[in-house]
């Protein structure tokens, strides 16, 4: 049955005030699943345009359960959300149950409870006396000395704020905020080294396993030649090995961990657990960040950022989180140049050449994980002369993370890939940059693209390119803010 349901006129004055609508329709493709306020979760089918008592009107069209649709006016779409968890499974809503109201209700009492929650935590924390950790300043010398690179100032200021925050008997809880590349990672390592030293163990929780593997490197590397052992927990790891692992880390024989989400894992425990690295916080729920803290109030928490969520910047600017702030670039690095424009072969192509003519290596973003083979395939086609893999979250792992290594070692030229790339591979030889479709990106995800070149002393170069048939006042908004 196909229903026109025409939103009625609100009694209450207050609700023509002006809102911020938390979806762009203009962006939305046929197909993609939204959250209705009132009506759950539903299919976007497109705009319709439809003539009635009220004029003719430009509408939404959502389907719900049974074949049965509703018409949403543009002018309301402040109803409307993208629906933004995972779509495997997912089961559209009745229009004629009271499921939605029922889960509605239910999650405001989750909400509720999770407030509370935090709230004691938190308060509990502010008043538990942590255990302070003095390190050993011989040995800290060395491990700063065995740092590569010229400490920036801001560097500086934040291990500073961090080593006072750990020999203070609060527990820790900070943020450091900074562009990518700003040297963010050096300042954990230091908070990880004074931690061991001082006879506690580290967990370093990170949002993908690519990330994950590359933090254990690097860790690895510098905090193996001082007697401190690393390990890995990620989707790689045989059940024996994971098990070996858990036990070791129980035993106090592990001393750092670095790993995903699976960190979370009830199984894993630690024997003595002094401090948690966030990394990329922002890419992490709530209760997932909380976890540590509830499972040991004295535990130190350390976060890091480009881009932080709303809640956690309220929170250091209220003085319930602390925060640092990286704004200097390292000795030598310039910022990416940035153009943003229409998408065209002949662009793509000069970019891409002076990228390998002068032995550097691109990323080629493309979201649309359905079109990469045949986008991959064009590419060839344009870059003949080019080696080109692709890259995206659906592959087998085994494929997946050969492509990344591949291209890690410098084996490929340039690499096609999904926004997977957004938190974590660090490459330094690759300074190009272009993302397809930039028009449907939020500034956020944008601007930790931005971040994947320029990690180098070399120029960098990304380009945002868009279809200007799709472009909508608020992505041209948002293009325009990353280019300024």
């Amino acid at each position: 049955t196909e229903e026109l349901q025409i939103i009625k006129r609100p009694r209450r004055e207050e609700e023509y005030l002006p809102r911020i609508p938390v979806v762009d329709w203009t962006e939305l493709e046929e197909g993609d699943y939204v959250v209705h306020k009132e009506y759950g979760i539903g299919r976007y089918l497109g705009v319709r345009t439809v003539e009635n008592i009220l004029g003719t009107r430009e509408y939404l069209l959502l389907e719900y359960r049974d074949g049965n649709k509703i018409y949403v006016p543009v002018d309301r779409v402040d109803r409307v959300h993208k629906y933004i968890g995972s779509t495997e499974g997912i089961q559209l809503n009745s229009l004629r149950g009271t499921a939605w109201t029922r889960q509605k209700s239910k999650v405001n009492k989750e909400v509720k409870a999770l407030i509370s929650d935090l709230s004691n935590l938190y308060g509990s924390r502010e008043v538990t006396s942590g255990i302070p950790l003095t390190g050993d300043s011989e040995m800290e010398k060395g491990f700063r000395d065995s740092f590569p690179y010229v400490e920036t100032e801001d560097q500086q200021k934040a291990v500073q704020e961090v080593m006072e925050d750990l020999q203070s008997t609060k527990p820790m809880d900070r943020l450091i905020s900074g562009d990518a590349g700003y040297g963010k990672t050096e300042v954990a390592l230091r908070a990880a080294f004074r931690t061991v030293v001082s006879g506690k163990q580290v967990a370093v929780m990170v949002p993908t396993t690519v990330l994950a593997r590359q933090h254990y490197e690097n860790f690895e590397r510098r905090l193996n030649p001082f007697g401190i052992r690393v390990e890995i927990l990620d989707r790689y790891r045989t059940d024996v090995q994971r098990n070996k692992l858990l036990k070791k880390l129980k035993k106090g024989e592990v001393d750092v961990v670095v790993g995903t989400h699976s960190l979370l894992s009830k199984e894993v425990g630690f024997a003595d657990l002094g401090l948690v690295v966030v990394d990329e916080e922002q890419l992490f729920g709530v209760l997932q960040k909380e976890h540590f803290k509830k499972l040991r109030l004295q535990v130190n928490v350390l976060s890091m950022s480009a881009t932080p969520i709303p809640r956690t910047l309220y929170m250091s600017l209220s003085g319930l989180r602390d925060l640092s702030i990286i704004s200097t670039p390292p000795a030598g690095r310039t910022s990416p140049e940035i153009y943003v424009g229409q998408i065209n072969d002949r662009l793509i192509r000069t970019a891409v050449l002076r990228e390998t003519n002068r032995g550097g290596q691109t990323i080629f973003v493309h979201n649309r994980v359905t079109e990469l083979q045949e986008l991959l395939s064009r590419l060839r086609d344009l870059l003949p002369e080019v080696k080109i893999d692709v890259a995206h979250g659906q592959m087998n792992k085994t494929a997946f993370e050969r492509t990344i290594r591949d291209f890690y070692l410098g084996e490929l030229d340039m690499l096609l890939c999904t926004t997977i790339i957004e938190s974590g591979v660090d490459v330094p030889n690759a300074n190009t940059l272009i993302v397809d479709d930039s028009h449907r990106y939020g500034l956020a995800q944008l601007y930790q693209l931005r971040g994947r070149v320029g990690r180098s002393n070399r120029r960098a170069f990304s380009y945002f390119l868009y279809d200007p048939k799709r472009l909508s006042d608020p992505s041209r908004e948002r293009l325009k803010a990353l280019k300024e």
